[in-house]
C-alpha cells in the first residue's frame, strides 16, 4: 500500500530537514516490503486465527471487520510453520545484507502507517510497522512536524 501525499511530504520534509543539518540520506530499497508483509500475515494466520481469537475473549473485545481475514483462517501443520519459519530467516538475511551494503547505515526512516490517521477501527494496515516486528529490529515513531488538515494536505 503507497503513502498517502501528506506522508510522503512529512517524509520529503523530515529528509530535507537531516540534510540541511549535515546528514547524508540514502535510498534504501523498499521492494521486499510486500514479502515481508505477505510472511508476515501467513504467520499471523499460521494458528487458524487462535491466538488472535484468544486475546479478543481475554478482552471481552469484538473482533473488528478488517480482522475477519485472520479469524477464518485454516491452521498450518508444522511442516508447514517450519517453512514459514525458513521463509522468515531468508529475509532476516536479505534485510541484514542490505543494511551491510551500506557503510555507516544509522536507520531507517520509513512511515509508520500509510495514511496520517484513521478513524477508530478503521486502521487496516499494519505492513509498515509490521516489517520491524517480523525482522526483530527496534522501532521508534516521531512527529515530523507536518500536520494535515481535514482533507488530507499537509502543512509544516
Amino acid at each position: 500500500m503507497r503513502v498517502t501525499p501528506p506522508v510522503r511530504r512529512a517524509l520529503e520534509t523530515t529528509v530535507a530537514k537531516l540534510r540541511d543539518s549535515g546528514h547524508e540520506v540514502v535510498e534504501w530499497d523498499n521492494k521486499p516490503i510486500g514479502k515481508v508483509y505477505n510472511l508476515l500475515r501467513r504467520l499471523f494466520t499460521s494458528d487458524g486465527g487462535k491466538t488472535i481469537r484468544n486475546q479478543l475473549e481475554k478482552g471481552e473485545e469484538p473482533a473488528l471487520k478488517f480482522m475477519d481475514n485472520f479469524l477464518q483462517s485454516k491452521e498450518i501443520g508444522v511442516y508447514d510453520l517450519w517453512q514459514l519459519q525458513r521463509e522468515k530467516n531468508q529475509i532476516w538475511k536479505e534485510w541484514l545484507d542490505q543494511w551491510n551494503e551500506i557503510e555507516g547505515l544509522d536507520g531507517l526512516i520509513m512511515a509508520a502507517a500509510p495514511y496520517i490517521s484513521a478513524k477508530h477501527s478503521k486502521y487496516t494496515h499494519a505492513g509498515y510497522t509490521g516489517i520491524f516486528n517480523l525482522l526483530d529490529y527496534s522501532a521508534a515513531v516521531f512527529p515530523s512536524g507536518v500536520v494535515g488538515d481535514k482533507i488530507g494536505r499537509a502543512h509544516v
